[in-house]
């Protein structure tokens, strides 16, 4: 693991989490957006690890 990897996680974290934040203002199709987005993040967290 290097540690650029740990930037691109908290990356994909951060903006899963702000997907998070607009979904629920918002709602609708950004909620698919969010959980797709969710499904990669931990697919990259786990293919890291």
């Amino acid at each position: 693991m290097e540690y650029w990897d740990i930037f691109i996680i908290g990356g994909n974290w951060a903006l899963a989490i702000y997907f998070l934040l607009r979904s629920l203002r918002v709602g609708g199709k950004v909620w698919l957006i969010f959980i797709f987005w969710t499904v990669l993040s931990s697919f990259l967290t786990w293919a890291v690890f």
